[in-house]
């Protein structure tokens, strides 16, 4: 996954948010985008909102707008020492988010996808927070000790943000990189995950949700691990990441942007959870 600058998948989600849905939208992504997935961007958001392609701008951008309210809550709960991403991509929270002015926040990816992002990053303001990169290509490279070398301390607070990246992992990874995080938490410190259900659409209509497989396994990341939210939480729980009071979905998402959604949704899910102390 994401060998090169970026996978195909990243890059298609970045060119989402950029387009985005009723306003709704990352206002700095583009500008770390290539030239052409600059151009897809305008192109993009010339048509209309009604059209299926803008349905997957509309999921993207949504599920930004739903991730950066759980973050900011997050912060505002525990004042966390760190925000860490982990498979950060294109994320732009470092620069968008205020919550995150003056904060430590540390970005895992893969060298190729750190060295585009930071050679372009001129185009734009400096970012609110105080951003490190740890270049990482997680095939191989250690989390543990990437996090590490970065200077993080494990017993102080501490927010994770995983998105869009635990579906595309076999079982086994998963389970080592919440592991990870649980050993690299400090009670009470959080984690903003999102995750894929077996169906992937809601309403499930299995020609589409088949389509939608295909679509990914052509792009070189097929969905490794879908589970549902009960089996989600009992493995979050296996690492002690616990509570959260049940997942979110598009349909809340859409809600609580005013957005209207129509026709079947991707359902993939948001959980926010807390490290155990006991």
């Amino acid at each position: 996954m994401r060998n090169n600058e970026a996978s195909r998948t990243a890059r298609g989600v970045a060119i989402g948010r950029a387009v985005g849905v009723d306003g709704i939208r990352d206002h700095v992504v583009a500008h770390l985008l290539g030239r052409r997935d600059r151009l897809a961007v305008r192109a993009w958001r010339t048509l209309p909102a009604t059209r299926p392609a803008v349905g997957l701008a509309a999921h993207a951008a949504l599920r930004m707008h739903a991730v950066d309210r759980a973050v900011v809550a997050a912060v505002a709960a525990i004042d966390p020492a760190t925000v860490i991403v982990v498979g950060a991509g294109w994320d732009t929270r470092a620069w968008r988010l205020p919550a995150l002015r003056g904060r430590r926040l540390v970005e895992v990816d893969h060298p190729a996808t750190q060295r585009a992002k930071r050679a372009r990053a001129d185009r734009i303001p400096a970012p609110e927070a105080e951003l490190v990169f740890a270049p990482a290509d997680l095939r191989v490279d250690d989390l543990e000790e990437v996090v590490k070398r970065t200077g993080q301390d494990p017993a102080a607070p501490t927010v994770w943000i995983w998105e869009a990246v635990w579906p595309y992992l076999p079982a086994e990874a998963v389970d080592q990189t919440l592991a990870v995080m649980a050993r690299r938490s400090a009670p009470d410190s959080r984690l903003v995950a999102t995750t894929m259900p077996p169906g992937l659409l809601r309403p499930l209509v299995p020609p589409a949700a088949i389509a939608a497989l295909l679509g990914l396994h052509v792009a070189g990341e097929p969905i490794r691990t879908a589970e549902s939210d009960m089996d989600v939480a009992r493995r979050l729980a296996r690492h002690q990441w616990v509570g959260g009071g049940g997942s979110t979905g598009p349909r809340e998402w859409a809600a609580a942007a005013d957005v209207d959604l129509f026709g079947p949704v991707l359902d993939e899910r948001l959980h926010v959870v807390r490290r155990d102390g006991a």
